[in-house]
């Protein structure tokens, strides 16, 4: 059974096929840009120049891949668990393997202060890893995304760690490291 298909729809109230997997998401794509430092990531764009791109709670995109089995990849940069909320409790299903396939918005970079979320949801009944905006994301700014604690390892190299980092660096008296 594929673990993506189901019934419903969590967007809208129709118990079977309805539009939203065409209405949901919005017509204009994310740019994709080199990002100093962490390689390509996605830029919002908005409508006109200098407006609100995406709104608090918006859908911004569909996260698309190869579904694969539970621990296929481990350790994997390009890997996403696919958690099922309709299953009590919560519970991993596969995983979203995106380092050979998917869309743009494979490209997302983390950062601990994430501007979007990955969210697990039914849309005109199949299971999707929808990406929602988490606060208001204005035209050119960098979309992010929060992978996990452990996504660089022992030390997060993403920009709000590193600012912060930089900010104990710059209080300690000289000549302390």
């Amino acid at each position: 059974m594929d673990p993506t298909k189901a019934t419903g729809c969590d967007l809208c109230s129709e118990a079977r096929s309805c539009a939203c997997a065409d209405e949901a998401f919005p017509k204009i794509t994310p740019r994709i840009k080199r990002y100093e430092g962490k390689g390509l990531g996605l830029q919002a764009v908005a409508a006109s120049p200098g407006q609100t791109a995406y709104r608090k709670g918006e859908w911004i995109g569909e996260m698309t891949g190869e579904l694969v089995p539970l621990s296929t990849y481990k350790d994997n940069k390009w890997v996403v668990e696919f958690v099922r909320s309709d299953i009590e409790p919560p519970t991993a299903v596969c995983q979203l393997y995106c380092g050979q396939v998917g869309n743009c918005f494979r490209l997302l970079n983390h950062d601990c202060r994430p501007s979007a979320l990955l969210v697990p949801l039914k849309v005109s009944s199949r299971w999707i890893m929808g990406i929602q905006a988490k606060q208001d994301i204005f035209d050119g700014s960098e979309i992010t995304i929060r992978y996990g604690r452990d996504f660089f390892g022992e030390t997060c190299r993403c920009q709000t760690c590193l600012r912060k980092r930089q900010a104990v660096c710059e209080q300690r008296p000289a000549g302390r490291k």
